[in-house]
């Protein structure tokens, strides 16, 4: 076998710049079998025995594919396979694995040894699932640069009656209610099929649940189903990232700020959002003090790695730096793949940011009344011009009066106005301490998530801060309180006992029912 060459340097697939894919290698069609049995299954060791339950008929199947995730990164296009699989006593399919070995599809590793990955309880039970089918083993490597090429090729090479597993390992984090926030995104995803955020689950590598993704769409499988709309969302208040804070980044790396954060509840959600306190601009300078800020254009791809999707820039620092400043913030934003919205005193096009996650419309706008009053009726009519398209608004306002922990009058006015009109949700921030929450006509209001990532040192409030991760559905929404340590500009979630302290706090700032006090001080409100 010629070892130069793979089935990423032949031609199964084409990409137009359009961006779809077509195939130009022959499949045949799915037969009866592949009707009346499944396709796949994706597992984890916890819940084995649950998918295994599920599937009728196990020995029926004559082929079975299971797709691990490896590190061997010999070649990070490579998937290997093994030919003998002592000493697990898998039946190996040798005729299909010497076809795409011959291929290049797959490069053969010889025997599986004793202190194989694969030597562990979760590949015996599959193996003793399935009594009268051939085994396909294959291990994939974590950054396989295309994993839809690699359905196309199995969908080529694989018969016609596989049943392939996507075996993962879960990552949840180990705070209970992130916990619980990402179990539902996991469930919520693979039962869309939902192949553009299988790499926001929770699992220490996404790449064999992907390559099942693409493989069960090729089928016609695993399409859609409205119980599965719910988007998963997670907001901060404001980020500041120059000062004292890139002093800090300059001693300590540019990850600094996020070395304390879990990562999980970063990257495990549909959408992450925050305030960016400032442009990102060329024209930034190096300073400890001042209240002009521009931040390097390095801290772009920081927040990309930490897995920010939206970030406002309608706040009373975006034009510190002034348009050109404010432009180029724009710019390097989005070549990162974030999408930024708002101005600092302007309500356009770029005000509203709009996406569509399985069906589900939502529409983010950025408001600012620091530096001068909110133009109140052109923002009402962005609201109603964006739900009559069926978007439902989240609103995220910079406002309010620094270090207060309740809302003033405008601020309550405004929230109940927006809502009103018909606005989703009210996600506040600028005071740089937390404000209280108030559920308005069924619709949450946080009129000031606080600091995410600040230089505030001088005082308690300001280097505490609330994040919120919400799962929106068309009959409920959920909300989790996850409040916020800044230990020297870098975020944590505070643990227990500082948790129940601050949402005491929070409770006792608002007005709420007995039953949504009791919910907002255990973490968990639901509408």
């Amino acid at each position: 076998m010629n070892g130069s060459t793979n089935i990423f340097d032949r031609n199964i697939l084409v990409f137009p710049e359009q961006g779809t894919f077509e195939q130009t290698v022959e499949t045949p069609e799915p037969t009866e079998t592949k009707e009346e049995l499944m396709i796949g299954a994706f597992v984890t060791e916890a819940t084995l025995n649950q998918e295994l339950n599920k599937i009728p008929n196990k020995d029926q199947y004559e082929n079975v594919v299971i797709l691990a995730p490896t590190n061997h990164k010999t070649n990070t296009d490579e998937i290997f396979t093994y030919d003998e699989t002592t000493p697990l006593g898998f039946q190996a399919n040798k005729e299909v694995l010497f076809k795409m070995e011959v291929a290049n599809i797959v490069k053969s590793l010889g025997t599986i040894t004793q202190d194989s990955w694969w030597n562990r309880q979760l590949m015996y039970d599959i193996r003793d699932a399935f009594p009268n089918a051939k085994f396909i083993l294959l291990s994939v490597n974590t950054d396989i640069p295309h994993p839809d090429v690699t359905a196309y090729a199995f969908k080529s090479y694989l018969p016609e009656d596989s049943f392939v597993i996507a075996v993962a390992e879960e990552q949840y984090s180990e705070n209970p209610h992130i916990k619980e926030f990402q179990q539902s995104l996991n469930h919520t995803v693979l039962n869309a099929n939902d192949t553009s955020h299988y790499k926001d689950l929770p699992l220490s590598s996404t790449v064999t649940y992907e390559i099942l993704g693409r493989y069960l769409q090729l089928y016609g499988s695993h399409q859609p189903k409205k119980e599965s709309d719910a988007i998963h969302l997670v907001a901060f208040g404001d980020i500041m990232l120059g000062r004292f804070v890139r002093t800090l980044m300059d001693e300590n790396g540019l990850d600094y700020p996020f070395q304390k954060m879990d990562d999980s509840y970063l990257r495990v959600n549909d959408l992450l959002l925050a305030n960016l306190e400032g442009p990102i601009t060329n024209k930034a300078i190096r300073t400890n003090t001042g209240m002009n800020f521009g931040f390097f254009p390095d801290v772009a791809p920081i927040l990309k790695n930490h897995h920010f999707d939206l970030l406002s820039q309608a706040n009373n620092h975006t034009l510190d730096k002034g348009d050109d400043g404010y432009n180029e913030s724009i710019n390097f934003i989005k070549e990162q793949g974030i999408t930024p919205f708002g101005h600092q005193r302007d309500i356009t096009d770029i005000t509203a940011a709009k996406t569509i996650i399985r069906g589900q419309k939502l529409a983010f706008i950025g408001l600012e009344e620091v530096n001068s009053p909110l133009p109140d009726q052109a923002a009402l009519d962005k609201i109603k011009s964006l739900v009559a398209e069926d978007y439902k608004v989240i609103v995220y306002p910079h406002w309010g009066i620094e270090y207060q922990n309740r809302p003033n009058q405008r601020q309550r006015d405004l929230a109940h106005a927006w809502i009103d009109a018909g606005a989703y949700a009210v996600i506040g921030h600028h005071p740089h301490v937390i404000q209280s929450y108030e559920t308005y006509n069924g619709r949450p209001i946080f009129y000031s998530l606080g600091n995410a990532i600040f230089d505030q040192y001088w005082s308690v409030p300001t280097q505490e801060g609330l994040s919120i991760a919400m799962i929106i559905e068309d009959d409920q929404t959920i909300i989790y309180f996850l409040p916020i340590k800044l230990d020297q500009s870098q975020p944590r979630l505070m643990n227990e006992e500082e948790t129940r302290v601050q949402l005491q706090k929070l409770v006792e700032w608002g007005d709420h029912s007995e039953a949504e006090r009791q919910a907002i001080l255990n973490g968990k409100l639901v509408l």
